[in-house]
């Protein structure tokens, strides 16, 4: 009799074994066809065993890559709530949160990772500091953590368009120029349609603050075919043609702006810091500070958008 009970208690521990070993198959099958949808380099730096923390997560980076910040946030939160240990999300939410401009946030999910970064694997470990580093530190402080991953992955991930970003915001716009035209480089090699509008920009303001018009011109024409209703590459559009005293061009470009910016569902207040922002960074101070004005009466409560004309 023993023996038997033995038997069906050894069966049913088998029963259930089987059971989560083919759960963990499942998933991990899962997991591979969504990872599809990543580019190699974020499916290096990516990790979780839930199929749904996963597709959550893929829908919120599909939202972050259209400018879709506040969409992106909820996918994440979602992916978050199935894993609460899926670290990546938390650092792609922290950067979600800085272009919605809720600084608070950035840094609440900046250093929440900081202080997990003991658990996690070298790789992330780093690029966490390096967030950190941004948040808390100095940009020669984040300039090293890129270093630092660039040397331990130097065949891996391409970090070349975080080094552009960070040259841009030393002001060593010649360097800033080399490595994003590197990270374009990375990208066509691995996939011809593999680089996005972002690719291109950071480029383009490269080449802008550099003084580069004749490349800056020549880059955003050859691009326009791939990314016609790209609000990024629009934008940098403006801001050139502005520079460049062409009003008329300017002016196309503008209205195509806060067209597309309206149809994706962007407030008239943000939208009125955009074009402050468009018209600072091409000289026209004046439109810039009626701009800024214009957005701090639509929302005169609100702590960014009186940071935003006080900072200006």
């Amino acid at each position: 009799m023993f023996k038997r009970l033995r038997l069906m208690i050894r069966f049913r521990h088998l029963k259930k074994h089987d059971y989560q070993i083919n759960l963990q198959v499942k998933n991990f099958l899962l997991i591979s066809v969504l990872e599809k949808e990543l580019l190699p380099d974020e499916r290096r730096i990516t990790s979780t065993k839930s199929p749904e923390a996963y597709r959550y997560y893929v829908n919120g980076l599909k939202a972050f890559l259209k400018s879709d910040f506040s969409t992106a946030v909820d996918f994440y939160t979602l992916a978050l709530g199935c894993d609460s240990n899926f670290t990546m999300v938390a650092s792609d939410m922290s950067y979600a949160y800085a272009y919605l401009g809720k600084l608070d946030q950035t840094r609440k999910w900046s250093l929440w990772l900081y202080e997990k970064r003991d658990m996690m694997p070298i790789l992330q470990k780093i690029f966490v500091e390096y967030s950190y580093a941004n948040n808390f530190g100095t940009p020669y402080e984040a300039l090293n953590c890129l270093m630092r991953l660039q040397e331990y992955d130097n065949k891996g991930i391409n970090f070349h368009f975080l080094l552009g970003q960070q040259y841009l915001e030393l002001g060593q716009f010649s360097r800033a120029i080399v490595e994003f035209e590197k990270n374009l480089e990375t990208l066509t090699k691995i996939d011809s349609k593999s680089a996005i509008d972002w690719d291109y920009s950071g480029l383009g303001l490269a080449y802008h603050r550099a003084g580069q018009y004749k490349n800056e011109k020549k880059l955003y024409k050859r691009v326009a075919k791939y990314f016609p209703e790209s609000s990024e590459l629009i934008y940098r559009e403006a801001v050139q043609s502005l520079a460049e005293g062409d009003s008329s061009s300017a002016n196309r470009y503008i209205e195509k702006y806060r067209s597309i910016q309206k149809n994706n569902a962007v407030s008239e207040a943000d939208l009125m810091t955009k074009l402050a922002e468009m018209y600072s960074e091409a000289d026209y101070l004046d439109n810039a500070e009626d701009y800024y004005r214009l957005a701090l009466s639509l929302e005169p409560d609100n702590p960014v958008r009186i940071k935003n004309l006080s900072y200006f």
